[in-house]
């Protein structure tokens, strides 16, 4: 029993160290306009932008994108996510 419970907490952090979504809904925080803490679930923006990144990832092996940034899409925030992981 303690050892299915060891196992799972390492498969559990292996997957926040290896899934940017992931430890960003489980392990990161954001503050609305108004409210508390909610967790950081990517909006459409944040994950199409994710997906292409990672696909490019896949293919070449590194990341090479550049942002011509609108305002409100949360670009910012994901990155920063990004970067903490």
């Amino acid at each position: 029993m303690w050892l299915d419970n060891h196992l799972a907490e390492g498969q559990h952090a292996s997957r926040l160290a290896n899934d940017l979504e992931c430890f960003c809904g489980q392990a990161l925080r954001l503050r609305p306009k108004a409210g508390t803490l909610d967790p950081f679930i990517f909006n459409a923006a944040q994950f199409k932008l994710h997906r292409v990144i990672e696909e490019q990832k896949a293919k070449t092996g590194r990341v090479r994108v550049v942002i011509l940034k609108a305002r409100q899409l949360g670009v910012s925030t994901y990155v920063a996510a990004r970067r903490s992981l």
